[in-house]
């Protein structure tokens, strides 16, 4: 049985893990160089995680629309 809520589950637990992960070093960057921080270079950071995590999402929903499919076309 495809439980649709538990993909969205392990979505957002992971997204929110990874942000949590990326944080931390941010926090000890911008404590340790005080009033030199780079901002363009945190922008870009967070662009990147942005675009890095859509991506992940992206394949992991039609990953999930191919199993699904391929579940549902099979003989029970």
């Amino acid at each position: 049985e495809v439980k649709p809520f538990a993909l969205v589950k392990y979505v957002y637990l992971a997204m929110f893990t990874k942000l949590g992960i990326c944080l931390l070093p941010v926090i000890v960057y911008i404590l340790w160089s005080g009033k030199e921080v780079d901002k363009a270079g945190l922008l870009l950071c967070a662009f990147m995680y942005i675009v890095y995590s859509y991506t992940e999402i992206s394949l992991l929903l039609n990953y999930n629309k191919q199993r699904t499919n391929a579940q549902a076309g099979s003989p029970s």
